[in-house]
């Protein structure tokens, strides 16, 4: 490549072996091909139209965009969650938290926007004593009691609270 004008510099950066170089390559082609709208290409060709054009919308950019809208952020999801159960919500300094009655302790549910090295997830437990899984089992993993926020949060959340005490 310093033939065609490669900085000395520049030497190896995809690698100094034939194979290192064609994963490089694999690996940019990728990355190079993400950017193109393969959903409009197909439109194009007519191929996208076949079978319903099922084939276009699956690599249309606004599949992508739809699955993101459907993620309730931290505050949609809290205060959806405390008119369901009748909790009460209460702003935190980093997200909100949900306090169901039941029982004497009652059920916390943390929905948070970042903390801990995490963003968007929640975690549903019972004040000093248990905190739970997106199953409903005891834990004491945060990498299984910090839940990603999802397009099923709410209705996960009301199961594992439906759960516990059964």
């Amino acid at each position: 490549m310093i033939d065609y004008g490669a900085c000395y510099s520049e030497r190896g950066l995809a690698g100094n072996t034939p194979a290192q170089v064609k994963v490089a390559a694999i690996g940019a082609a990728w990355v190079l091909g993400s950017a193109v709208p393969v959903g409009d290409l197909l439109d194009l060709a007519g191929i996208g139209r076949t079978a319903g054009g099922w084939l276009s919308r699956l690599f249309s950019p606004n599949v992508i965009a739809h699955a993101a809208e459907d993620i309730p952020s931290a505050q949609s999801l809290a205060s959806d969650l405390a008119d369901a159960t009748g909790g009460t919500l209460k702003e935190l300094k980093s997200g909100y938290s949900v306090t169901v009655p039941q029982g004497s302790r009652g059920i916390m549910v943390r929905i948070m926007e970042e903390g801990g090295g995490r963003i968007n997830y929640y975690r549903v437990s019972i004040p000093g004593k248990q905190t739970f899984t997106i199953t409903g089992e005891v834990s004491t993993d945060p990498a299984f009691t910090h839940i990603q926020i999802g397009s099923t949060s709410l209705e996960d959340i009301l199961n594992i609270i439906a759960g516990i005490g059964q």
